[in-house]
């Protein structure tokens, strides 16, 4: 046998945490019921549904014949690892259901050997902890660990649940665990219940995962059937026993109704842990399943309560046996449920049973997100350590900083025994301290006289201590309250007595959230925080703090992890942190009240100053930077002191007045300088392209700013001028992830705007004001991405040319982005968010107006596809939210060669959105278009929408059959322009979730707040049948909808915050819902706020029913609303039809109707002529004035205008000519190119270029359809109206004929007829010698002339043309008409 070289581990599971097989009794053949994930809903109902046996205390299967078993293979370790072991989850590698896999492989990986010191101990979780199944299979998987090993001691590693278990079998069991455990180690133990969850759980079931996945997972009413005959369910209640902080409650909204006028209203009713078990009873008392055919009632079972009961009497008399260490890791910083709620006040539950069907509000306290941190950190045995540790209930398996093994428990732990921790620092969390800084220790570092008169805990040594906390805290992420807990530690004699200091809330807004002090830094800072005010502390605040020293005491504790990168990143973080604990110094000196304290304060400072002059030019700041500075800082001190009611007038006229300023304004830029240097953490591939940025939001939430046609020109400086000065301070305010400027950075035009082409002087000053805009902002400058519009491709013959003036200036010229698609992906904890840049515009770049349209390519549309699928593989897996941007419309994107689109790769990969310009603000405020696979033919054609959302997309219901989906689709987003607009937009994901908000930066006024609702969405232009879909199939992720959400951006300090809902349906104003929405986070710039609320109470088959409208107060009184908008929870659209200009911008493809268009305007009006002259050739008809006057019909009065027209056979063979000229010879001969000198010609289908390849001169055609801006124009408006003038001359001149001959007497006859002789009198008013219609002909062929003669002038002024370079498109149309006008003069 094996010697074993170390002490074995035993992994043992919790609730739901062990492969379950069911069998048939008399067959060898065994199914895994849970977990699995095809038919896992099916399997469950029909394996798992148990009742409880009182009499013997086991949970029987509903089916006798079955029988359930935990499999033992891999020494147990199989039935823990994975839960669902299938090739599609290992293939996929569904992490969700990889339970202990990661600390498995984790511990193979350093030495330990499966079966022979690691084990695996699964069971089934739906028995009791106490029942005789689970204790004998436990003793005797710690007997053969012990014996297997060569009798070493068992380390027992035990998650949730099986740390009960593993209690329970320490009373009933003490010698048997005295004997083989050494160590036991338990993760996230609910010791005294998990009330939140169970409470929920024996109420409405549980589910277990979330999104998508749900649909193929057991349901959470078939798992609620299971749990209420589950005792381990009903032994993890709250411990009634325990002296919580506050009582577990379940509330209930009931409806009450009046005896006397039956009105009815709600009454709020609380039950408390004992009046719980009556609510438990009414609530289940109709509960009942079907199986096998018969209805099963499954009422709450009060003979399971009693077998609880008395299992947790044991747990409270378990005692730990002597010789085994025992030590605690709980979660941590995540919202965890505590106190449930059913119904709301404006939706009461009527009958207690309704409770089974509603969804629970939730009051949330400090844990894991399942068990309460009170809970888990109450063992009640005596630890060696009991410490929190950042994470979610399953997420903590996965954690790699859990110590696992002796040596990294000494390591973690830094081996301290249990008296120096009893005696010292106690590391569980106290009544009196909410922030699990320890009380003791506190008041021991806060008393200078004791710590260093007492000899016991030399100051040496207590900064050890320090640091061995601060190691520990160092493990959770969220600090929670920094400010304060940090507060608690600082001397009081240094500390200002004026308790506002400390605790007026527009303080704490001020120090957490104010843009100009960033305070919220990671773990690692804060544990540099946590030792600078130790140290400030031990030096008694008067004496200079080494940063040295301070480095080599974090580096020590973080060597301990062997984290080598971190060394390197410690050193600016922690002067980073070193300098916040200054700025605070200079806060609290600006509010001191004494002269006394202002000197010694001042002293300190100055003291500091030396420090920090020295390091300046490390970070390149310079003394013309501090003193741009000043103004700043001065503005925000102004704020402090206005926010606590100072009089600032008193502080000006003192001598430290001005060198206070000099001092704050350095910490401020070292603090700025050190943010933005390292605020960018990613990776980049091997070729560049893929850029990964940690969100440093805190929240599942990330925020853009999107900017698009700048048009900065030398003809119109204010434009850059305007955007130097307001988008500066803009992004300072919004600290977006990314600034994204989607094309058209300069106009590139001349002052008449004809000519069109790059101008140098135009992209020097967009350098500069990016520079600028850049540095006023404190934003990195990888987080701007530029892109290539039209206009920045005027001229421009090849990419890198000598005019290439994007590739030279630009931000992603700059940054090496030479790619026409370029990727950057904003990843949180929850998922990622991946921006995909696409520059489309021509490869060849043509002057204007001929460089309308984008023109993806098959290589390009080839590189968007494998970028926009870059994390489809990626493991583990997360939630991918894709959002493309570029600079032209769809509507405005021509095909490739292969007539693939955009559109077609953006549907492929279920984009959320693509961002876009071009189009500007004149054409209309709903640029905004739906796209969707499937539907009518003219959209799939790509010829036209008629509106903003096809019709037949999302109004019928969701198939939520298996597999179904519905069609995929994205949302079009095009933005108004900064050129005349000043327009800016903020694109937030929020769980998912994107939205956006324009901003108009014309009006100053209400800039100052900027408020941007990002839950629920706004029905008419960011709701989905996705999202439809996903909710009436209850596959959305619940917790994304459980409160409205909104990010607020302020220059002030907020105050209140308040979130209203209307119902539109009895009168627009009728406000069913206000409450003010609190607080739950912020970083520089940003604060998020949501109120909780019961969304499903707002369900309705209106899609604009309800209308959110939020309202923000800053300190000074200022009330900013946000636009009031509707919403439908449910996912359905509002119906927002387009104007004339949306349509024909936003609904028509244009690439795609160019040749149909201009093949039916040559088709008709060669028709036009050749019909009439077949007549008369091959039919010999003739169709005359006689005629028409005689049958007065449409098609002989067309056909005898268009005969005489073919009567004047130099016009007729004139435009069939010219006809055929337009479509087979050159329009004009231009230069398309910025300052060649090189001409070259266009014809319908674009321009002719030559360019050079492999050795040999090929002509290619370039600018189709963009030439249709060129053609169709001449066509419909220059040659179509021509002709219908010439027809007119033509037809005029027939009818001045026959009035000529009706005046000389030819028709006697009719002068008798005296209703004929009026019609005549009326007729020559028309037809004598002043002949007014051809007069008014005339002047239409003066209109027309005109039109074509500014449409010469403006392509002569664009291509640097003469009427030699276009004769035929210049000449022809005038000269034609011209004839004709001479030869219709005089009639015959």
């Amino acid at each position: 046998m094996e010697v074993a070289d170390r002490d074995p581990v035993l992994l043992v599971s919790g609730m739901g945490g062990s492969i379950l097989h069911s069998k048939k009794k008399n067959s060898k053949s065994e199914i895994r019921v849970w977990v699995r994930l095809f038919l896992a809903n099916l399997a469950f109902r029909q394996n798992l549904w148990s009742l409880y046996n009182p009499k013997t205390g086991y949970t029987e299967p509903l089916d006798e014949d079955i029988e359930i078993s935990v499999p033992e293979d891999d020494h147990g370790l199989y039935a823990i690892d994975i839960l669902d072991p299938s090739w599609f989850v290992k293939l996929c590698h569904l992490t969700e259901v990889y339970h202990f896999h990661d600390m498995i492989e984790m511990l193979v990986g350093c030495g330990y050997k499966k079966g022979t010191t690691l084990f695996g101990y699964g069971y089934d979780f739906r028995q009791s902890n106490r029942i005789d199944q689970l204790m004998l299979g436990l003793k005797k998987k710690l007997e053969t660990a012990y014996k297997t090993s060569g009798e070493r001691k068992v380390t027992i590693i035990s998650h949730s649940m099986g740390g009960v278990m593993i209690s329970c079998f320490i009373f009933l069991y003490p010698e048997v665990f005295s004997k083989y455990v050494g160590k036991w180690i338990t993760i996230a133990t609910p010791f005294q219940g998990a009330p939140g969850c169970i409470n929920d759980s024996l109420l409405t079931g549980v589910q277990f995962v979330e999104g998508l996945e749900s649909f193929f997972f057991v349901s959470r009413w078939t798992m609620h059937q299971l749990l209420v005959e589950c005792p381990s369910i009903y032994e993890m209640m709250a411990n009634p026993y325990f002296k919580w902080k506050k009582q577990p409650e379940i509330r209930v909204w009931r409806k009450k109704t009046e005896k006397d006028n039956d009105e009815t209203s709600a009454e709020l009713e609380t039950f408390g842990l004992v009046e719980s078990i009556d609510l438990f009873n009414d609530a289940l008392k109709n509960n009942e399943l079907s199986y096998g055919g018969n209805k099963i009632a499954l009422p709450f079972n009060v003979s399971i309560l009693e077998w609880a009961s008395k299992t947790r009497e044991i747990l409270n008399k378990a005692k730990l046996p002597d010789g085994v260490s025992f030590y605690n890791i709980y979660g941590v910083a995540q919202d965890t449920p505590f106190d449930v709620c059913y119904g709301t006040e404006t939706s009461p539950i009527g009958d207690l049973s309704e409770i089974c069907q509603t969804m629970p509000e939730y009051t949330y306290v400090d844990g894991d997100g399942t068990v309460p941190a009170e809970s888990a950190a109450a063992a009640q045995f005596k630890s060696v350590a009991s410490v929190g540790v950042s994470g979610t209930h399953r997420g903590l398996l996965h954690d790699k900083r859990i110590p696992t093994d002796k040596t990294q428990i000494a390591v973690y732990f830094n081996d301290i025994s249990q008296d120096q921790l009893s005696q010292s620092f106690h590391f569980g969390r106290s009544e009196i301290d909410p922030w699990r800084w320890p009380r003791p220790a506190v008041e021991e570092l806060k008393s200078a006289e004791r710590l260093n008169a007492s000899k016991t805990f030399p100051w040496e040594k207590g900064l050890n201590m320090m640091c061995l906390m601060v190691a520990l805290e160092i493990y959770n992420k969220q600090p929670r309250k920094r400010f304060w807990m940090l507060a608690q530690m600082y001397p009081k004699n240094n500390r200002n007595e004026d308790t506002r200091v400390w605790k007026t809330p527009q303080m704490e807004g001020l120090i957490d959230s104010n843009s100009r002090i960033e305070v919220d830094m990671d773990s690692q800072v804060l544990a540099a925080e946590a030792v600078n005010y130790c140290l400030s502390y031990f030096c008694n605040g008067n004496s200079i703090i080494p940063q040295e020293s301070i480095a080599q005491h974090i580096l020590q504790i973080l060597e301990l992890d062997n984290l080598e990168e971190r060394k390197q990143m410690m050193r600016p973080r922690l002067l980073r942190a070193y300098l916040y604990h200054q700025t605070k110094q200079m806060l609290d000196y600006t509010l001191v009240s004494t002269k006394e304290e202002a000197v010694r304060r001042e002293d300190v400072m100055g003291k500091h100053y030396q420090i920090i002059k020295a390091i300046s030019p490390a970070y390149g700041l310079t003394e013309q930077m501090l003193h741009e500075a000043n103004e700043e800082i001065f503005t925000f001190e102004r704020e402090v002191m206005e926010a606590n009611g100072d009089d600032d007038e008193l502080r000006k006229n003192t001598p430290l007045h001005r060198r206070r300023i000099s001092l704050s304004s350095i910490h401020l830029l070292l603090l700025i300088s050190l943010s933005t240097t390292t605020r960018v953490s990613g990776s980049i591939d091997e070729s560049g392209r893929r850029t990964v940025i940690e969100a440093r939001s805190g929240q599942d939430l990330v925020w853009v700013v999107q900017l698009s046609d700048l048009h900065f020109s030398v003809h119109h400086p204010e434009r850059a001028i305007d955007f130097r000065n307001i988008l500066g301070p803009a992004l300072s305010l919004i600290n977006p992830s990314l600034v994204l400027i989607t094309g058209d950075l300069t106009d590139g035009k001349s002052k008449d705007l004809l000519a069109m082409k790059q101008n140098e002087q135009e992209w020097l000053e967009y350098e500069s004001v990016m520079q600028d805009v850049i540095k006023t902002s404190g934003l990195n400058k990888t987080l701007f991405y530029d892109l290539r519009g039209n206009h920045d491709n005027f001229g421009v013959p090849s990419l890198g040319s000598s005019v290439d003036f994007f590739s030279k200036y630009s931000i992603n010229g700059k940054l090496g982005r030479k790619e026409n698609v370029n990727t950057v992906t904003l990843e949180t904890s929850e998922r990622k968010h991946l921006f995909v840049g696409v520059d489309t515009t021509m490869s060849i770049g043509l002057r204007g107006p001929t460089n309308l349209f984008g023109h993806p390519t098959d290589e390009l549309l080839t590189s968007l596809d494998s970028q926009l699928s870059q994390w489809d593989d990626d493991k583990p897996t997360k939630p991918v939210t894709k959002i493309p941007f570029g600079h032209f419309p769809l509507s405005f994107s021509a095909l490739t060669h292969s007539k693939k689109s955009l559109r077609g790769v953006f549907l492929k990969h279920s984009v959320s959105a693509y961002l876009c310009g071009h189009l500007h603000s004149r054409f209309g405020k709903n640029l905004k278009r739906l796209h969707r696979s499937g539907g009518v033919t003219l959209s799939d054609n790509d010829l036209f929408q008629l509106n903003m959302r096809r019709s037949g997309g999302d109004e019928s219901a969701a198939n939520c059959s298996f597999g179904a989906s519905p069609d995929a689709e994205f949302w079009e987003w095009e933005m108004g322009d900064w050129r005349k607009n000043r327009a800016m937009r903020i694109v937030a994901i929020d769980r998912g979730h994107v939205s956006y908000l324009d901003l108009d930066f014309k009006s100053s006024e209400s800039r100052k707040t900027i408020v941007l609702p990002t839950f629920p969405l706004d029905s008419r232009f960011m709701s989905t049948s996705l999202a439809r879909h996903r909710y009436e199939c209850q596959h959305m992720i619940s917790s994304s909808y459980d409160a409205i959400r909104a990010i607020v951006f302020s220059q002030s300090l907020v105050v209140d915050v308040v979130a209203r809902v209307y119902d539109s349906s009895p009168g627009f104003n009728n406000l069913v819902m206000e409450a003010p929405m609190r607080k739950h986070g912020s970083t520089s710039g940003a604060s998020f706020y949501s109120l909780p609320w019961n969304y499903r109470a707002f369900e309705d088959s209106l899609p604009d029913r309800y209308w959110l409208q939020i309202e923000v107060i800053d300190i000074k009184g200022r009330s900013t609303l946000s636009e009031l908008r509707p919403f439908s929870i449910n996912g359905l659209s509002s119906r927002v039809s387009w104007t004339w200009n949306e349509f024909h911008v936003m609904g028509c493809q244009w690439a795609a109707l160019y040749f149909p268009i201009l093949w039916s305007v040559i088709s008709c009006l060669l028709l036009a002529f050749f019909i009439p002259k077949c007549i008369i050739v091959v039919f010999k008809k003739q169709y005359t004035l006689k005629k028409f006057v005689a049958k007065k019909g449409l098609f002989t009065l067309v056909l005898w205008i268009l005969q005489d027209l073919c009567r004047l056979p130099v016009v007729w063979f004139g435009y069939v000519a010219y006809l055929f000229y337009l479509v087979f010879f050159p329009w004009f001969s231009g230069e398309v190119f910025t300052d060649s000198g090189k001409r070259t010609y266009m014809t319908i289908m674009g321009w002719v270029v030559t360019s050079s390849g492999g050795g040999e001169r090929k002509h290619e055609y370039v600018g189709e359809p963009d030439v249709m801006v060129l053609v169709i124009p001449h066509l419909v408006f220059v040659v179509i109206p021509s002709l219908v003038i010439v027809c007119c001359l033509v037809a005029e001149r027939e009818l001045y004929k026959e009035h000529i001959r009706a005046v000389s007497g030819k028709k006697e006859d009719d002068h008798n007829d005296r209703g004929r002789k009026k019609r005549w009198q009326r007729r020559s008013l028309l037809f004598s010698k002043r002949r007014l219609v051809r007069k008014s002909l005339l002047l239409a062929s003066l209109a027309l002339y005109w039109k074509h003669f500014k449409n010469c002038w403006s392509l002569a002024r664009a291509y640097e043309m003469n009427v030699v370079h276009f004769p035929g498109y210049s000449l022809v149309v005038p000269l034609l008409l011209l004839y004709v006008i001479f030869k219709t003069h005089k009639a015959p």
